[in-house]
């Protein structure tokens, strides 16, 4: 019995992160995949494992977080992290670190 809540506690849990990710990622102006991309990105899984997940190609993956780093204005997967959590809070991106 304690097994199974915790498994549907930690997928409530989820629900709620990707709904609130997927609300503030969406006035970035990010489609639906790239949020998709995105919140797996947040849980810190590899393209491969996103690929797979998404069940993707490795290259569309790929391509998905090029053009998030695009909108985002960042090089990198911790940029592009770093940016989303500047946004969630409500720091401008002229306050650059």
């Amino acid at each position: 019995m304690l097994r199974f809540e915790s498994r549907y506690f930690d997928f409530l849990s989820y629900l709620m992160k990707m709904k609130i990710m997927d609300k503030r990622a969406e006035t970035l102006g990010l489609s639906l995949r790239e949020r998709e991309v995105l919140n797996h990105l947040a849980e810190g899984k590899t393209n491969v494992e996103i690929s797979c997940l998404l069940r993707i190609s490795v290259r569309t993956v790929e391509k998905h977080l090029e053009r998030v780093y695009a909108k985002l204005g960042v090089k990198t997967r911790t940029g592009a992290m770093v940016e989303l959590f500047r946004h969630q809070i409500g720091i401008s991106p002229e306050h650059r670190l």
